[in-house]
């Protein structure tokens, strides 16, 4: 029934119970599991304009955030990929500031299945101050959202 599940990944404890999850539903099923870290850009505004784009050191600093997260993530799928040798597995780096916008954009670029994440769990001011990805995902996703605590 899910052929491709996306899974975004932030390398939180939440995140890593629903990889997890998100793997053993794919594997079971033959299915292929897409992994996407979005990546933030502190530099940039929300127009997509570069705050610091000629500053060398932002610029630097940014380079060097995209290889750690690259590595990471390769790693992470090297992982996967001994816990379930047959699962196909694809790994998407996304820099986008619009952490919601940007997974619901990869899960229809993919035509995904089922979007299998991870919850944060905040509650009250906090929630209300820093907004819920997942409660937008629900509320705007295409596809089956599974939420996983």
């Amino acid at each position: 029934m899910y052929h491709t599940i996306l899974c975004p990944y932030d390398q939180s404890e939440f995140a890593v119970r629903a990889l997890d999850r998100a793997a053993k539903m794919a594997a079971d099923k033959s299915g292929t599991l897409v992994v996407v870290n979005v990546l933030v850009n502190p530099f940039m505004f929300d127009g997509g304009s570069h705050l610091l784009s000629n500053n060398v050191m932002a610029i630097d600093l940014m380079s060097r955030i995209r290889t750690e997260t690259e590595t990471e993530m390769t790693e992470l799928k090297t992982k996967l990929q001994t816990k379930f040798p047959t699962l196909e597995i694809q790994i998407r780096l996304v820099e986008n500031n619009d952490i919601g916008d940007a997974i619901l954009t990869e899960a229809e670029k993919l035509d995904a299945d089922l979007i299998v994440m991870g919850s944060h769990g905040r509650k009250g001011l906090r929630r209300l101050v820093m907004g819920s990805v997942a409660e937008y995902i629900l509320r705007e996703a295409k596809c089956p959202v599974m939420i996983v605590k």
